[in-house]
């Protein structure tokens, strides 16, 4: 038999109930500070009336909407928000079926295949050290394959095989892997920046632009979310001298701009840039926005294309000027007193689209020479391939150049 120690006969929690048992019973003795609150003339009132007693609360008038009945509410002319004028609603789930040049027609929009001549310099002189590549390398090792965070991931589908179910898989989501890539790159941004311009960027995380404005007659509105929102107390400097833009807007015929944009008569119109005017950081710097093909798809089915992909990142940064245009000169400001540039850059995975919007109009029905600008470049590859191999971790053909524009955004002034 083995020796343990000697257990106490009565448990130490039971004592503390013996003692509140005992205690309760205790009458509670009057100070009589009621009698000496009077007799300084301080009112006194009954406790028990006064928290015990329910408060007795207004019944709203009937008429009053209840707010959680709005979606079984039938969608017709007896609908609160209705309007008889149609509004094309435009998300951040859709994409134009015509991609760039629909966007172009859309928003009176020339195209220029390279990025401002800034840019181009400051991306030239950019010195990078080699601790900085590693931890960007090590970034883009955590992000797809350390990273323990497991959800589950698409549903994969055969198209020779619709009706074959393939088993779910868990693994690192594209959205958390676009996220830790922006986050790490801007950190570094940050790091290889001076202090005199570190202090004018602030950043932003899931924020929201509507926009309205009208397009060759047709009401339409915006909605789109940055991921990551960079801005600054100064706004960036106009471009002045463009060159190799393209001359006229592409030609739709037979097809309408506003071709695979919903048209919808329940919708409220609404002006919204989440900065308000006249704050230390109220200037829009550079948007970091996320592509998914999980969220992202054709209103036909069809998969995405590459230039529905391009036209996307642009009409994000059309979003976000028309938004701060709207707000800096009110809702139906048409010519610009001074153009706005917003820098947008586009994250997929692997690929980076890069792309600079000045927006000078917004009177986007008149056939006068006044039009928008999108400089942008074709998509650059971070890397080209990222997994274990015979259970090592490899990063394939690592690009700086990545590094290099997000830098020169960062930087741009």
């Amino acid at each position: 038999m083995r020796l343990t120690n000697v257990l106490n006969a009565q448990h130490l929690g039971w004592h503390f109930k013996m003692k509140w048992r005992t205690l309760k019973r205790r009458a509670i003795e009057d100070q009589n500070a009621a009698s000496y609150l009077k007799a300084m003339g301080l009112p006194v009132i009954d406790p028990v009336q006064e928290f015990m007693s329910e408060p007795e609360i207004p019944k709203p008038p009937s008429e009053l909407l209840n707010p959680l009945s709005i979606g079984q509410l039938d969608r017709n002319e007896n609908h609160p928000f209705w309007n008889s004028r149609v509004c094309h609603m435009f998300g951040d789930n859709n994409v134009l079926i015509c991609g760039e040049k629909q966007a172009q027609v859309l928003t009176k929009t020339l195209l220029v295949n390279e990025l401002p001549d800034t840019i181009q310099k400051l991306a030239k002189n950019v010195e990078i050290s080699e601790e900085t590549e590693i931890r960007v390398k090590n970034s883009i090792l955590h992000a797809h394959l350390f990273d323990a965070h497991q959800e589950k991931l698409a549903v994969r589908k055969n198209p020779e095989k619709p009706m074959w179910v393939f088993p779910r898989e868990w693994g690192i989501t594209d959205y958390r892997k676009n996220r830790y890539i922006i986050d790490k790159l801007l950190q570094q941004c940050e790091k290889l920046t001076d202090s005199s311009i570190t202090s004018q960027r602030k950043i932003l995380e899931n924020v929201s632009f509507v926009v309205p404005f009208e397009s060759d007659g047709n009401l339409i509105q915006f909605h789109k979310t940055a991921e990551h929102f960079l801005v600054s107390k100064q706004a960036i400097k106009p471009i002045e001298n463009i060159s190799n833009a393209e001359s006229e807007l592409p030609n739709l015929h037979p097809l309408k701009s506003n071709i695979s944009i919903e048209p919808e008569n329940i919708y409220q119109e609404k002006h919204i840039y989440p900065v308000p005017k006249g704050g230390n950081f109220e200037y829009p710097h550079t948007a970091f926005v996320h592509y998914t093909p999980l969220d992202v798809k054709n209103i036909t089915l069809e998969p995405v294309k590459a230039e529905q992909i391009a036209s996307r990142n642009m009409l994000k940064a059309f979003t976000i000027a028309a938004a701060k245009a709207q707000s800096l000169y009110g809702a139906k400001v048409e010519d610009l007193p001074s153009p706005i540039t917003v820098q947008c850059v586009q994250v997929h995975i692997n690929q980076f689209y890069f792309g600079v919007y000045q927006l000078n109009t917004l009177n986007l029905n008149a056939d006068n020479d006044k039009k928008n600008y999108w400089f942008k470049t074709s998509p650059k590859l971070l890397y080209t391939n990222c997994e274990y191999n015979e259970s090592r971790p490899v990063l394939k053909n690592y690009n700086d150049d990545v590094l290099r524009h997000t830098l020169a955004f960062y930087q741009n002034q």
